[in-house]
């Protein structure tokens, strides 16, 4: 068998090479990120997390925030029909931050958070306050993220 090797030369347009810079960053960006998440599992847990695991949570998380996107755009119409409005905020850190004081909380159990000054109370609660108050409608005590 004759193998043979060649080489092509890409002569991209502007708009072309601006897309493939942006796609090699998006790769290293993701890369990077998939590094660390293995870096951290380890760190913490002395847990090895596997290709095969990350490209599986890589593609629901795609499945997902397709369907959330989805799902944002119906409700936005809806709300604009309605003469309402939709606020989205970063939802990290809602549940584990203290809605009241905005201090960081311990979560022994999914539904529990502690709060160093304020104790013990619902993490779905503490989450829904934290969020109303990044969309500028809770105490404000909170940092809005």
């Amino acid at each position: 068998m004759v193998r043979r090797a060649f080489k092509f030369r890409a002569y991209p347009t502007r708009p072309q090479e601006a897309r493939a810079v942006r796609l090699l960053a998006d790769h290293c960006d993701l890369y990077n990120a998939a590094l660390e998440e293995r870096r951290e599992a380890w760190r913490m847990r002395r847990a090895s997390v596997s290709y095969g695991m990350q490209s599986a949570q890589l593609m629901n998380k795609a499945i997902l925030d397709a369907g959330w996107a989805q799902f944002a755009d119906i409700l936005t119409g809806k709300a604009e029909e309605a003469g309402r409005r939709v606020v989205f905020v970063n939802p990290a850190g809602t549940s584990i931050t203290c809605h009241i004081c905005g201090r960081e909380c311990a979560r022994p159990q999914q539904d529990t958070v502690i709060c160093p000054i304020h104790g013990t109370m619902d993490a779905d609660l503490n989450g829904a306050g934290n969020i109303a108050t990044r969309a500028g409608l809770g105490s404000g005590q909170a940092s809005a993220v």
